[in-house]
Order: C-alpha cells, then sequence, then structure tokens
C-alpha cells in the first residue's frame, strides 16, 4: 500500500498562493463523499504530469466506490487506493515525481502518496490538514518531497469533518476510519447532468434540462437536436450562470409532430457532450 513517510514536524509556512493562470487552464473536480461535497482545483500548468494522470483516474471513474483508508488528525487524510473492503485496487504504471515544482504542501493542497521509492506513486493521494511544509522537496530529508498539484477551493468543512472521524486499526491497517468514508464520485466539475422529461406524443412539449453543479466562467451549452424535433423555447446556445448556489439550470422545450426515435444531445463549450434517446408515439385509443 502506498504511504507517507511521517517525518519530523516542522514549523509553520505561509498558505500556498494559488499560480497566478487563468481559470480555465486549470481543471476544476467535483468530489462527492459520504460526508459531503468538496470542489478541488488541480494546477495542470505547475504539475502537468501529475494531473494528466489524475484527470485519466477521474475519468475512468476509478475513484468511485473506493474510501479514505488512512485519517490522521492535524496532518493529512488519504485516500484513493482502497474499498471499503481496505483491498487495493490495481492502478497503472507510477509516474516521475514533480515534487520540485515550487507548490508547497499548505493547508487544503492535494499531493500524491508514494513509497520510499521516489517515482512511485499510481492513484493514491492525499490532502494536508494544516501545513505541511516538512513534505516539501526542499525541507524534506529525503530532498525528495511529496508532489503538490492542486488544492481545494470550496468544502473544506467537508475535509475537517473527515479529519475528525474516529479511526482504530482493521485488516492490518492503522488510522482506519471505522465508518468508511467512501469517495461516492470524483468528476470533471464542467460536466452536468441531462434529463428529458414530458410527453413522448406527437406535437406535445417535451423538456430537455442540464444541470451543471459546478459551472466555470465562460461555460455555455448548446442545444444539438435530430430531424423531427423543433426547438419551441429556449435559444440554441445558452450561456451557463453562476450562481451563488454554484449549480446552474439550463432549460429547452422541443415537440415532435411524428412518432419515431430521437436522439437529443447536448454539448458543453468545455468539451463534455451529453445525449438521450427518446421514443415518440402516439397515444394508444
Amino acid at each position: 500500500m502506498k504511504s507517507l513517510a511521517f517525518l519530523a514536524s516542522a514549523s509553520l509556512m505561509l498558505l500556498l498562493q494559488a499560480p497566478c493562470t487563468a481559470q480555465e487552464r486549470n481543471p476544476q473536480l467535483v468530489m462527492e463523499t459520504s460526508l459531503g461535497k468538496v470542489r478541488l482545483e488541480l494546477f495542470a500548468d505547475k504539475a502537468p504530469l501529475t494531473v494528466k494522470n489524475f484527470l485519466q483516474y477521474v475519468d475512468d471513474k476509478f475513484y468511485d466506490g473506493l474510501v479514505f483508508h488512512r485519517v490522521i488528525g492535524n496532518f493529512m487524510i488519504q485516500g484513493g487506493g482502497l474499498g471499503e473492503d481496505l483491498k487495493e485496487k490495481a492502478g497503472r504504471a507510477p509516474i516521475a515525481n514533480e515534487a520540485g515544482n515550487g507548490l508547497s504542501n499548505g493547508r487544503g493542497t492535494l499531493a500524491m502518496a508514494r513509497t520510499v521509492v521516489p517515482n512511485s506513486a499510481t492513484s493514491q493521494f492525499f490532502i494536508n490538514l494544516k501545513d505541511n511544509s516538512f513534505l516539501d522537496r526542499a525541507k524534506s530529508p529525503d530532498k525528495v518531497g511529496y508532489a503538490v498539484f492542486g488544492k481545494v477551493i470550496d468544502g473544506m468543512d467537508v475535509i475537517d469533518k473527515i479529519s475528525r472521524v474516529k479511526t482504530g486499526s482493521r485488516g492490518g491497517h492503522q488510522d482506519v476510519p471505522l465508518e468508511p468514508v467512501v469517495i461516492r464520485s470524483l468528476r470533471r466539475a464542467t460536466e452536468f447532468t441531462l434529463t428529458v422529461g414530458g410527453s413522448f406524443v406527437p406535437g406535445k412539449i417535451i423538456t430537455i434540462t442540464a444541470q451543471v453543479d459546478f459551472p466555470v466562467p465562460g461555460q455555455a451549452l448548446t442545444l444539438l437536436l435530430p430531424p423531427g424535433l423543433r426547438r419551441v423555447e429556449g435559444k440554441e446556445i445558452q450561456p451557463v450562470t453562476l450562481s451563488p448556489t454554484s449549480s446552474s439550470l439550463v432549460l429547452w422545450k422541443v415537440r415532435a409532430q411524428e412518432p419515431g426515435s430521437f436522439t437529443v444531445r447536448v454539448r458543453s463549450s468545455t468539451g463534455v457532450t451529453r445525449g438521450q434517446t427518446i421514443k415518440i408515439s402516439r397515444p394508444k385509443d
């Protein structure tokens, strides 16, 4: 199992400052856990190899159902490799260590877990609960350190809640939450859910709703209709409105004149497309 090397504590440092890059350049993710939802930002400009590796696991839905298997208060929470049965899920090949990217293990930052072998990180990651600068390359006794590649930008209260769960020894592991803290899903924040409802009969209104949990600036959604469906309300391209609740709904209304099978698609300017097939039937006499 990948684990952190527990080193002697060091003096506190200033909180990590976010890189001065455009928001759209840094991917954002939504992690839904059994104790709440967390929003993350990844530093693609500072840790390109690590971010690419992490996003591949995210896109493969690798983390769904895994747990935070190691929780140490006032230090860090670690997950991304073991299921509720504490069996390790096989990941891909290890990646190069990018701990020399100038980012520090400050409170709320994400870093890759590894063994004593510098270039051994695969899927497991940890979130720092406090400033752990002794894990940085510059201050680490092994002069290697742990690669920071992102940070929590919303939901640190959830991370703190996880840090306070009761832990013990189980299955040969220490500091394991007695009640599993499950990563229910980990997705790119620009993804959205698509819902199609209404009366699936000719001439009746069909509603198409797209929900974006965490929209990003400049994001827009385009409705793609096949022949046979006609839009009666809503623009072809609709910008996603940023709201205080961090969730946006976009609604279209369409109508089919004839029965048949139709696939409705919605495309985001971030590159994500969702589709749903509906069947229009004449009402039975």
